[in-house]
């Protein structure tokens, strides 16, 4: 099984590898183990890489994988080790993750690979033992957080239950101590009161006059404080505390129901085999202006394109009625021009591609099979 692919079909030019100034094939010298590095082979150098830089999808050596601590630009890169980069398989085309197995192949090969040279291959798997075991982490993190929570809001609510309580005790006790002071109060002013009659009788009773006219300056006074003596008798009054918790919070405790409840709900996600779909990093390969031609041609208006087997892109033109085959750094190879305006296009073999198009008359849609050479 190959560790990275690497094409071997031409592009008609020359005999010259679509990706022959881009193959790592220097890096396999027989008694060689290490990488080279990506940015000194660019300049001509052929240094040993000792770091896989993850953001700039670059093996480095030491002196370049210094700019990382020197540029504020790059600081915070992903630098590895190539121990790790070993471990992690890495496609030596297009430096990223082997993670696509072409059953008809036999071979591992990066996301790009199996869009570029796996399309028409009959079973090509998606490997996500990687992603799934990530998955598997992140959900029992998710689980860990959430029974984490669950106790939190226990409390929260046993909080808000306490300071209920806690209030309505507050309440009582105020409620309770003011019924008393407020008796304590009324009957210290009966006492004064009773003691003010009981002195003024008692002088009368001391009184240095003869016996008839003591008991009948007493009872003077006896009819002077009757009143106030009487109504002392009738206001006579014992306070009954009576107290009594709300009727459904007692329903509800003389229950036994619990005062929660607890679910664990399982929800079934279907896997999906065959799939290139993960996170992925975009990155600009190749750009070109489109302009308009010399010849009279409008300005172009690309509705469709496609990869062919070999890597080569397919394009077509709508408002030109052509069909356009580059490069993979969009370097023009051949043009044809179509009968129709094409809409679409799409490969259907090795070499050949369907074009969808329409007739200028009627809103007919027809499709036209074109061999690229």
């Amino acid at each position: 099984m190959a560790e990275g692919y690497q094409t071997t079909v031409h592009d008609q030019v020359g005999g010259r590898s679509v990706d022959s100034d881009q193959t790592c094939a220097d890096d396999n010298v027989p008694g060689r183990k290490g990488k080279r590095c990506d940015p000194c082979r660019t300049n001509g150098r052929w240094n040993d890489a000792v770091v896989l830089c993850k953001t700039c999808q670059q093996h480095q050596c030491e002196d370049c994988s210094m700019n990382h601590s020197l540029n504020d630009i790059i600081v915070g890169h992903d630098l590895q080790g190539l121990e790790e980069d070993d471990q992690r398989k890495i496609c030596i085309k297009h430096k990223q993750d082997l993670n696509i197995y072409c059953v008809d192949h036999d071979e591992m090969c990066c996301g790009l690979c199996g869009v570029m040279y796996h399309k028409q291959c009959t079973e090509v798997t998606d490997i996500k033992c990687e992603y799934i075991d990530k998955g598997d982490e992140k959900r029992i993190q998710a689980y860990r957080s959430q029974v984490k929570v669950i106790p939190e809001q226990i409390d929260i609510m046993k909080n808000e239950i306490d300071k209920l309580f806690d209030d309505f005790k507050c309440n009582v006790v105020h409620s309770t101590r003011d019924a008393v002071k407020t008796e304590s109060k009324k009957i210290d002013e009966e006492k004064i009161v009773r003691t003010a009659i009981t002195k003024d009788t008692d002088t009368t009773l001391a009184t240095n006059i003869d016996d008839f006219n003591r008991i009948r300056l007493f009872t003077k006074k006896i009819r002077q404080h009757k009143n106030a003596i009487s109504k002392q008798e009738s206001d006579k009054h014992v306070l009954d505390f009576i107290f009594e918790f709300n009727k459904t919070l007692l329903s509800f405790i003389q229950s036994g129901d619990d005062i929660g409840s607890l679910h664990i709900e399982k929800t079934f996600t279907k896997a999906t085999s065959g799939s290139f779909v993960r996170p992925f990093m975009l990155r600009l390969l190749a750009s070109r202006n489109l302009k308009q031609g010399e010849d009279g041609d409008k300005e172009p208006v690309i509705s469709g394109l496609d990869f062919l087997p070999d890597g080569r892109i397919v394009a077509v033109d709508n408002w030109n009625r052509r069909l356009i085959v580059t490069d993979q750094q969009l370097n023009n190879l051949a043009t044809h021009l179509l009968a129709s305006s094409p809409q679409d296009i799409v490969t259907t073999s090795d070499q050949k591609v369907a074009i969808t198009t329409s007739s200028c008359t009627a809103v007919v849609n027809k499709r036209e099979d074109v061999e690229v050479k």
